[in-house]
């Protein structure tokens, strides 16, 4: 069970989070369509292009941002592990979720992710417990609305796609996309991250404090906490980690977990074992003829190497014309 303390922190956390988030869905409007906050579920999936399938936010999404004010945990504490003689406990009582398929095979991801969770299971304060995906899961978190996230993306480094594309190596084509996305595109992508957000905080996490993950879609899209932490080693020596995922702005939950984790396990440790045969010859890092080598190497700058003179040269004005 949750302490007092920590569920009137979620509560507030929470609704800060989500009157962030609302703040664009209630202010922003393009053509006349305004963009809704969440969407009312009536048993039938709601249409994400239908807009009477929205309605406005709900009043706590609409508080005064300036009186949801979050005192902020003291991280440090919250990574060091609790133990009492040789015993280790967590910090606060914590349920741990487990998405469907996450232990799913025999591989030796399959197998690490099992004694992770046995290993967590033993822990005092931890309870292991499995939590069903929001309804339209694959749909809300597939590549159709992830990659809305291309435009934020890219309109940062506009003056240098309109410079020179060479710059952009192979992910060039993700750049563009992020580039001549279409506002119409946009604002659907926000309805559905609006929606996919409401449905992991009042379904997902009703059942947990915490999640396990295969990845870092959708936290990374809606902006919730992640923390990585190895869990074990495949056969080759590969290493083998895993993702949690929290609340908003409970960093130190996943913290705690992590430190008592690791209080009683070895992988953080651990490194890969080195490679057979003998190590290749070290490569100058900046081997320009008129300059000494590693002269940047104090604030670690390398040099690029000169243009490919043969290669074209393409500007971002000129990519429609191309693509026709």
């Amino acid at each position: 069970m949750t302490s007092p303390a920590l569920a009137d922190r979620a509560v507030l956390a929470r609704r800060a989070f989500l009157a962030r988030t609302a703040a664009l869905a209630t202010a922003s409007a393009v053509g006349g369509v305004a963009l809704p906050a969440v969407a009312r579920g009536s048993g039938a999936p709601a249409s994400l292009d239908n807009p009477n399938a929205y309605t406005s936010p709900r009043p706590e999404a609409l508080a005064d941002i300036t009186e949801l004010t979050i005192a902020v945990p003291n991280l440090i504490d919250a990574a060091t592990p609790v133990r009492h003689g040789r015993s280790v406990r967590l910090r606060w009582p914590t349920r741990i979720g487990v998405i469907p398929g996450y232990t799913a095979g025999t591989s030796a991801t399959a197998l690490a992710r099992q004694a992770f969770l046995n290993t967590l299971a033993g822990i005092p304060g931890v309870s292991v417990v499995d939590v069903p995906l929001p309804d339209e899961w694959d749909l809300l978190t597939g590549n159709e609305f992830n990659n809305v996230r291309l435009a934020e993306r890219s309109e940062p480094f506009l003056p240098y796609l309109r410079g020179d594309l060479r710059k952009f190596g192979v992910s060039l084509t993700g750049w563009l996309q992020g580039a001549l996305l279409g506002a119409d595109e946009y604002l659907t992508g926000q309805r559905a991250k609006l929606l996919l957000l409401e449905r992991v905080l009042d379904d997902l996490f009703a059942r947990c404090d915490v999640v396990v993950q295969t990845g870092p879609v959708p936290f990374d899209i809606l902006g919730l906490p992640e923390l990585a932490l190895p869990i074990g080693f495949t056969s080759a020596g590969v290493p083998i980690g895993t993702i949690l995922g929290g609340q908003p702005y409970a960093e130190d939950r996943l913290l705690a977990v992590a430190a008592a984790y690791q209080a009683v396990t070895d992988w953080h440790l651990r490194r890969p074992p080195n490679p057979p045969g003998e190590a290749p010859a070290p490569t100058a890092v900046d081997a320009h003829p008129t300059r000494p080598p590693f002269r940047h190497r104090a604030n670690g700058r390398v040099s690029a190497p000169d243009p490919d003179t043969k290669r074209g040269r393409i500007h971002a004005h000129e990519v429609p014309h191309q693509m026709q």
